[in-house]
């Protein structure tokens, strides 16, 4: 019988990716979890291949040949005491920074501690043995999702044997124990490669490209002129939430231009998304670009952040130095791609239409904001809905997307108004927000340039708007939503509390006393006293302003309000209306 690779994907995805990154030099200590990675290269004419029964020996040996070839090579055993004996060589190589590959065959995971043989824990390892360590996942047939991730996490386990000076790595390689040999030839898979400043960068031309920028640093001049520079040369925008720190002539927002009905118009020719920033305040950005076919990201930290799953190149450099590099040789100078999104999202600015709501809100407040100022998003719903509306060019916003929880908005704010006092800072949270942070608000550094817009909707509205999975049940509000809570008992508590706090504070239960009141609130003068703003909203009018917001017609947007809250949902909000 003709032996050919395993049908294991993991396996598999090793052997392409090791070929790919011209990898071909191996050590084998052989055994049972390991053998298919083994048999699968040793017919393959690309590898040379080294045998040696003694773990410990093997491994030195790998330093040698890696020391005197300057090329990385890959030491094979399984587990359980064999894998132990690699830590002296892998010591050496660590502190050496020789590129030695340490694969290593294991059972299932779930079997550690539970008296197998051959199965032992091997989670830890000693500091100074591995730059990287990654564990491959189980991957069953026709599991994509665990493939791609497979192949993600080898591509950075291979990278990292150079990275900074490079040193040894290790790759846990799970076994189903599948001795079938049938597999002719190897799967096409997704190489990735970092360059660096010194480096020779890739060919771009033909290809139709976009930049998407999640939460950034400041922006410098240097780096505005740059990547305008380069959307000229090459046709290009900028997709990017508000949080995202760009606020220039190529700016799209991101949130605008994903509802559903943009998409296909604006994004269905990008081929190529170079990826700057980090989280995103947009949810649905992952949807927004269907036709992608590869991401580059660009950061100075160098590492493998595979957002959009389609991740094929890393530039390890500031955003500046890419950007100034491509510009000097793209040669479009247009602005069509521009246009044609501009002409897409025009018609999701303000509308009459919209009922009293926190997207309401946000189109009216958000273009009157005051230049130079500082506004200051809530997570959820929030986001969401003030995420639709461009701010003036003057104005930074801020979010704390790092982790995406509602806690510490409203102290995150008040800690960054202290360092420019004669600078307005604007910041909006929800009912549920405010109160996992409510404390602050009396703080006694809360300064007369600090200003809040609370969204009182009694409870987390974002599980009855958005889509959420939990939409239709009836119990939605009892528990899910958190209604009921202090600030939805009284329509006072946060007055009272403001007032006796030294607080300016104004409301608005309707559009008629919202239009008396929120002009005063965007005031650019700093005032005598910090100032509160509560809206009184309910989830019926804010999941019609959601369905205005994406095109929905008036029909469709009633029954999905009915299939969201129920019956018992809409008495339930009207109580609160009349309360």
């Amino acid at each position: 019988m003709e032996i050919f690779y395993s049908q294991e994907t993991n396996v598999l995805n090793l052997v392409a990716l090791l070929k790919a990154h011209h990898i071909r030099k191996v050590v084998a200590s052989p055994g049972t979890t390991d053998v298919n990675f083994i048999v699968s290269i040793q017919n393959d004419p690309f590898f040379e291949m080294y045998s040696c029964i003694d773990e410990r020996s093997a491994a030195f040996m790998a330093c040698g040949i890696a020391a005197e070839s300057r090329e990385p090579v890959v030491i094979t055993c399984t587990e359980s005491t064999a894998s132990r004996n690699y830590y002296p060589a892998l010591t050496e190589a660590y502190h050496r920074k020789l590129p030695i590959l340490a694969v290593t065959g294991l059972h299932d995971y779930r079997l550690i501690g539970n008296l197998e043989p051959q199965v032992i824990d091997r989670s830890e390892s000693p500091k100074d043995t591995f730059r990287l360590k990654v564990h491959l996942p189980f991957v069953n047939v026709n599991d994509e999702k665990s493939a791609k991730y497979s192949e993600y996490l080898i591509n950075k386990a291979i990278l990292e044997l150079r990275h900074h000076g490079g040193g040894p790595v290790h790759i846990n390689l799970p076994s189903l124990l599948n001795m079938t040999f049938t597999q002719k030839e190897l799967p096409k898979v997704r190489v990735i490669n970092r360059y660096m400043l010194d480096n020779e960068f890739p060919n771009i031309d033909g290809k139709k490209i976009a930049i998407f920028c999640g939460v950034h640093a400041i922006w410098s001049d240097d780096l505005v002129n740059a990547v305008e520079r380069f959307c000229g040369a090459y046709n290009s925008v900028v997709f990017g939430c508000a949080a995202c720190g760009y606020n220039g002539k190529y700016k799209i927002l991101s949130t605008k231009a994903g509802l559903s009905q943009f998409i296909n118009a604006m994004n269905s020719d990008v081929e190529l998304l170079v990826h700057i920033g980090q989280e995103s305040g947009d949810y649905n950005i992952k949807k927004f670009f269907p036709n992608v076919k590869e991401v580059w990201r660009v950061d100075e930290d160098g590492e493998l952040r595979d957002y959009f799953g389609k991740l094929t190149k890393v530039f390890e450099m500031s955003d500046s130095a890419f950007f100034k590099h491509y510009s000097t040789i793209g040669t479009a100078d247009q602005d069509e791609y521009l246009n044609r999104c501009l002409d897409c999202v025009k018609n999701t600015d303000f509308k009459e239409s919209y009922p009293f709501s926190n997207i309401y809100a946000a189109s009216k407040i958000t273009p009157l904001l005051p230049a130079n100022s500082v506004l200051h998003l809530g997570l959820s719903n929030t986001l969401r809905a003030w995420m639709l509306f461009s701010t003036p060019k003057s104005v930074y916003t801020y979010s704390n997307l790092g982790t995406r929880g509602i806690d510490g908005g409203v102290s995150t704010m008040v800690g960054a108004s202290q360092v420019n006092k004669d600078k307005l800072y604007f910041g909006v949270f929800g009912d549920l927000s405010l109160m996992y942070d409510l404390t602050v608000i009396g703080n006694r550094h809360v300064g007369n340039n600090i200003r809040i817009v609370l969204i009182n909707n009694d409870g987390g509205c974002l599980f009855r708007t958005w889509g959420h999975k939990v939409l239709g049940r009836e119990f939605l509000n009892q528990y899910i939503a958190a209604s009921g809570h202090m600030l939805g008992k009284s329509n006072v508590v946060i007055r009272h509390l403001c007032e006796d706090l030294g607080f300016e504070y104004l409301s608005a239960h309707d559009k008629e006393s919202f239009n008396f009141s929120y002009k005063r609130f965007v005031t650019p003068e700093i005032t005598e006293k910090p100032m509160l703003f509560e809206l009184f909203t309910n989830p019926e009018e804010e999941m019609e302003a959601f369905s205005i917001s994406n095109g929905i017609v008036e029909s469709d947007w009633k029954k999905s309000v009915k299939t969201a809250l129920g019956d018992k949902g809409i008495s339930y909000v009207k109580k609160l209306l009349n309360k």
